[in-house]
């Protein structure tokens, strides 16, 4: 498993993507599984990536083709499911905090069970690596538990061998990580409804340079027309 950094690793997958492209081909049974580290992956990182998962979930799909919402391994968010989940504190609100600590374990987990020593970042995932709760675009069982590396997985692009739809996607991913680890109060009152819904554009423009967030932003554009949403 090789982890691609900075610069060189982009010239990397390029030079993947070359490759691959003389051999193989895609169709709409593949996906572009994309894994990002680095952060300060915890509860409340994972609580936050769901709050904004929720925000722009509808744009990301439509700069994708339709298959990607109804694929068995890249499921959407539940709103009706996860809609109340949302940050508070253990001492002020135990039971506010506890029921989010539920819903969090409904979704890497698949059950309300409570985290404790056998269900937690310290142990193995009790329901194996491959469990089903890993089937979301948003995949947080990486980082919660210690089998599966310590990354976020985006699950929701469609198969590509194209290196500039591939590495558009990176950025977008990497962006969405960055705006969970800079932007908690933004998030959260986009999700309580106290202040704008987040947008995907205003995670580009918060993530990159002004010339890349307006190139990257243009390619979303381009994208959802294509797809006619």
């Amino acid at each position: 498993r090789q982890v691609l950094n900075g610069d060189i690793g982009v010239k990397e997958l390029q030079y993947i993507c070359e490759k691959l492209q003389q051999f193989y081909l895609v169709n709409k049974s593949c996906g572009v599984h994309v894994h990002i580290g680095g952060a300060t992956f915890n509860r409340r990182f994972s609580i936050l990536a769901i709050m904004l998962g929720l925000q722009i979930q509808d744009e990301l799909y439509d700069m994708l083709p339709k298959s990607r919402r109804t694929g068995s391994y890249c499921y959407p968010i539940k709103e009706e499911q996860f809609k109340t989940i949302n940050l508070y504190s253990k001492v002020l609100y135990p039971r506010s905090w506890k029921r989010t600590m539920r819903l969090l374990a409904e979704y890497v987990y698949g059950s309300n069970a409570d985290f404790c020593k056998s269900n937690c970042k310290k142990t193995n995932n009790p329901n194996g690596h491959y469990s089903s709760t890993r089937y979301k675009w948003l995949n947080l069982n990486n980082c919660s538990y210690k089998d599966g590396g310590d990354t976020i997985e985006f699950r929701q692009h469609s198969g590509s061998l194209d290196f500039k739809k591939i590495y558009n996607w990176v950025l977008i991913c990497m962006c969405f990580v960055r705006y969970v680890e800079n932007n908690p109060r933004d998030i959260h009152n986009g999700h309580i409804g106290k202040g704008p819904i987040v947008t995907l554009r205003t995670i580009i423009r918060e993530g990159l340079p002004k010339k890349m967030a307006q190139e990257l932003i243009a390619y979303v554009d381009s994208r959802m027309e294509h797809f006619g949403n």
